[in-house]
């Protein structure tokens, strides 16, 4: 994929460098040759291709730069805020940070802990919001959500906490089927404390190995998970 895009922009970079050589070529034979149809005609062909060229170049940096500001993250601070401010209430007492937008520049974003977040007030679409927590093992953990439809839209006032409807616990059970002789295909399902889906992202293990017990507990089947 790399090499293919690496292809593509040399193809883009000498056609728009390409009325360079074509130019300085029409200007040599017209000093050389006099007003020559030939020489007159590469030199009016080189400066419409580098016209263009340089409008092209010029507009793909002007519309690369609004892209790349679009997506620009401004970390809130309430502290220098001059404005009135709300609570977000999260699901956790510990580390969650929240990406809401619109806003003039890109994102918005915030950072805190004890199970609250502040923000200025206003209406925002809630992007992103990351929980960091630590089980009862002491091993540590992270909830990425991106909310879509009505539960990405949420309204910060001064004088009203709001609330939003996802966070752990995390549910997390197998649903098996029969796909073939002595073959099972298990899956495993996770949804939050408000029935959100959850998809677990983390690196494979390795392949654990499985037995299927009789009711009275003799083996019955014994083998290793394959992924897939």
């Amino acid at each position: 994929m790399a090499i293919v895009v690496y292809i593509v922009l040399v193809i883009i970079a000498v056609m728009l460098l390409a009325w360079v050589p074509l130019l300085a070529a029409g200007i040599y034979h017209l000093k050389k040759n006099g007003k020559k149809t030939g020489s007159i005609v590469m030199v009016v062909l080189g400066g419409l291709w580098g016209a263009i060229s340089i409008s092209i170049f010029i507009g793909g940096l002007f519309i690369y730069n609004q892209i790349r500001s679009s997506y620009k993250e401004t970390v809130f601070d309430a502290s220098s805020y001059e404005g009135a401010t709300g609570k977000l209430i999260v699901p956790v007492s510990s580390k969650a940070k929240v990406r809401v937008g619109p806003k003039a520049g890109g994102f918005l974003s915030s950072e805190a802990s004890g199970g609250s977040i502040t923000l200025p007030e206003g209406t925002f679409t809630l992007y992103s919001l990351e929980i960091t927590e630590k089980d009862s093992k002491g091993k540590k953990w992270t909830l990425s959500m991106s909310p879509t439809g009505n539960k990405s839209s949420i309204t910060i006032k001064a004088d009203k906490d709001a609330s939003f409807d996802a966070g752990p616990p995390v549910k997390t059970w197998l649903e098996s089927s029969v796909s073939g002789q002595n073959k099972f295909h298990l899956s495993l399902k996770s949804v939050d404390r408000y029935g959100n889906k959850v998809v677990l992202n983390s690196n494979r293990s390795d392949e654990s190995r499985f037995q299927i017990l009789s009711l009275d507990e003799k083996v019955l089947m014994e083998g290793n998970f394959e992924y897939g």
